[in-house]
């Protein structure tokens, strides 16, 4: 058995007065970390409703998805299928001529007739 002396208190008695002051000394260390914890928010909160006070109304954007330069547009634009390029060319008529290209590009090239058939039609006539 482990000898412990706390304040002249030896054998068992001290190591559970050891362990009763570790224990309290945590759990007043949690305590005192929670106080801090909402004190900090407090502060913040009242820090966020004198800015509030000060500027009521909101601060809009000011630029927009239009006014991005070209090559921008044109590097997202590639990145969207055929659907969404469709719906983003009705946004406005910048993104519409941007878009166009994507569009029919795609369809373009999904219209592809087999050469067989080609030279049969052409040999034989329509």
């Amino acid at each position: 058995m482990r000898r412990c002396l706390v304040g002249g208190i030896s054998g068992r008695d001290g190591v559970y007065l050891t362990q009763f002051l570790t224990h309290s000394f945590s759990n007043a260390l949690v305590c005192l970390l929670d106080t801090l914890t909402v004190i900090l928010l407090i502060c913040q909160t009242e820090k966020v409703l004198k800015d509030l006070k000060q500027r009521p109304v909101p601060v809009f954007q000011r630029l927009f998805f239009k006014d991005l330069p070209v090559e921008i547009l044109d590097s997202i634009i590639s990145l969207v299928t055929v659907s969404q390029a469709k719906t983003l060319s009705c946004t406005c008529r910048a993104v519409n001529d941007i878009c166009q290209r994507y569009i029919f590009r795609v369809r373009c090239s999904l219209v592809l007739f087999p050469l067989v058939a080609v030279t049969s039609v052409l040999r034989h006539g329509a």
